[in-house]
């Protein structure tokens, strides 16, 4: 070998290792200082559901960068992406924002575009976990791949289930099939003299008081290995088997509806029954469909409710193992270009050393695979991590608006006014519709 090939090798491999220290957090990047020794300043702004990112980043990253300063801002969830959106028409937004997975198709060419040549595409993968490719532009041969943005929390679909009425039931653990968790809903269902429900099994079949009733809808069509719209092309294929023996997203709003059908003997769930999570915290539901960072919530108001946490069943002999997840990303704005205590911000909170630290402390799974590795400390940690990996997400055009096409459809094929084939021809198109008018 030559001089020049070894020179060219070694180059390679100091640019591989570079990017790998910044991944792991053991090559800091040293921006360079101000005549005051200040490096920089950068600001951030995230929603108030990701507060616990606060201190990480208010106390935490100063005490290890002592010579930048960071302006931190929490928004209501509600009015986040209103205030992202008039900040940036402003032309006063933050140099580093959340951005949950669900707005990336609205507002990407808002964002500053990361390069591959500053991180590979590989190293991304190698990195995070496989739904975060959401936030990968692979490009082609007429236009340069790039990445939207640098993923930093997940949330999965989880289930929640009450042990004292399990054990009531005679049921010794959670399920882990349909069927099972089919089985184990009409054991835990008890009525009243008059035929009323006074406590149901799973909370599945309504959109009114099931806030999570399209995440469990399309946690079921995930499954199927459909992945509702194909992010190549923007295009949506709820009408497509996938390799499945029937139409995926009929069968999902079918299965759907079975619990709150009074003629079923899986009737389990109607209308006029309080919010789904309100009723599993008051002992009145044996199953509940939530994301993991309800855990929480749901112990502080009944601190004396006996619950654990499992994954969400799987279909039986089902080749995909998945259940659905909510993303957050760190994405720069445009006026963050040449900002490296932005840069700087982002990869200490993408680090392992931080990320690590969230799912120990605080018992959320990390968005990093070599943190998902090693066991949480929590005792709802197994099933984080195990409901993380198995996360997949799609990419929602307007999610207030496919919310509404879910509904929509799930009541057609309650009330079987259109058939079946009908109502997911009818949802896809409005999907597409979406898609293409977004």
């Amino acid at each position: 070998m030559n001089l020049a090939n070894i020179i060219i090798f070694a180059v390679i491999g100091v640019l591989v290792i570079a990017t790998l220290g910044i991944f792991t957090g053991a090559i800091p990047i040293s921006p360079r200082s101000d005549e005051n020794g200040i490096i920089g300043q950068t600001s951030v702004w995230l929603p108030e559901s990701q507060a616990r990112w606060e201190k990480i980043i208010s106390e935490d990253f100063k005490q290890a960068n002592e010579k930048i300063n960071v302006s931190l801002k929490k928004i209501p969830d509600e009015i986040y992406e209103r205030e992202i959106l008039e900040a940036l028409a402003a032309n006063n937004a933050p140099e580093v924002w959340f951005l949950p997975h669900e707005l990336i198709f609205k507002h990407e060419n808002k964002i500053l575009p990361i390069p591959f040549s500053r991180i590979t595409e590989r190293t991304f993968r190698d990195t995070f976990l496989e739904a975060a490719d959401i936030y990968l532009e692979s490009g082609d041969e007429k236009s340069a791949g790039y990445i939207i943005g640098l993923p930093i929390s997940v949330d999965p679909l989880v289930l929640y289930w009450n042990k004292d009425l399990f054990a009531g039931a005679g049921i010794p653990q959670p399920p882990k099939t349909w069927d099972e968790f089919l089985n184990s809903s009409q054991k835990l269902v008890r009525t009243d003299a008059s035929g009323n429900l006074s406590q149901s099994g799973a909370a599945l079949g309504e959109f009114k008081n099931i806030r999570h009733a399209k995440s469990i809808i399309s946690l079921l069509i995930l499954q199927t290995g459909n992945p509702i719209v194909e992010k190549d092309g923007k295009k949506a294929v709820l009408n497509e088997k996938f390799n499945a023996p029937l139409n995926p997203t009929a069968s999902a709003l079918r299965f759907f509806n079975e619990f709150s059908d009074p003629q079923k003997a899986s009737y389990s769930w109607n209308a006029s029954l309080a919010e789904a999570q309100n009723a599993f915290i008051s002992q009145k539901l044996g199953m509940y469909f939530g994301f993991a960072s309800e855990y929480e919530k749901i112990l502080r108001q009944n601190p004396h409710l006996n619950f654990d946490v499992a994954e969400a069943p799987q279909i039986n002999s089902g080749s995909v193992k998945a259940t659905y997840g909510r993303m957050n990303a760190l994405v720069f704005s445009k006026k963050a270009a040449d900002s490296q205590a932005a840069w700087k911000l982002a990869t200490y909170l993408i680090s392992y050393d931080v990320q690590k630290k969230i799912q120990d402390e605080i018992g959320q799974p990390s968005v990093r695979r070599d943190v998902l590795t090693q066991p949480g400390s929590q005792i709802q940690s197994a099933a984080f991590i195990g409901s993380a990996v198995k996360s997949r997400l799609w990419l929602d055009p307007n999610a207030e608006k496919t919310s509404e096409i879910f509904k929509n459809a799930a009541e057609s094929m309650k009330t079987g006014k259109i058939n079946s084939e009908e109502t997911v021809q009818k949802a896809k198109n409005q999907l597409q519709m979406l898609l293409d008018n977004s």
